[in-house]
């Protein structure tokens, strides 16, 4: 009876004490921000990631290979490039005069609803 007590007692303490997935980075869901002036950012993750581009006049290269969930392009001026087999699932240009530079051929759910923003093909 006193094998059975502790097992529960062990099996509570358990369920009670989640262990955090955030440190395992093969599982935890991560974004990069870009927020900074005349940055040149080249982005290379072994795992699924969102990307924040919020800073202005940036150099951002997302490398092939690579998995975004999300692009979120709200900054200005920002010239952003995907490289041949990187994935980008989502994209949401909300702010002006940003050129993001794709593969040709490349196809990804994209909403602008910022002014002069061009999607190009190389």
């Amino acid at each position: 009876m006193k094998n059975l007590v502790a097992i529960l007692i062990i099996s509570v303490l358990t369920a009670c004490c989640g262990v955090s997935s955030s440190s395992d980075s093969r599982v935890a869901a991560t974004t990069v921000t870009i927020s900074g002036v005349n940055t040149a950012t080249t982005l290379n993750k072994t795992v699924e990631y969102s990307v924040d581009v919020s800073g202005e006049s940036n150099n951002v290269v997302i490398s092939g290979g690579n998995t975004v969930n999300q692009l979120l392009v709200s900054g200005e001026n920002n010239d952003i490039t995907i490289e041949k087999m990187a994935v980008v699932k989502s994209i949401n240009m909300s702010d002006n005069s940003n050129n993001l530079y794709v593969p040709v051929g490349f196809r990804a759910q994209v909403l602008n609803t910022g002014l002069q923003n061009a999607v190009i093909e190389k």
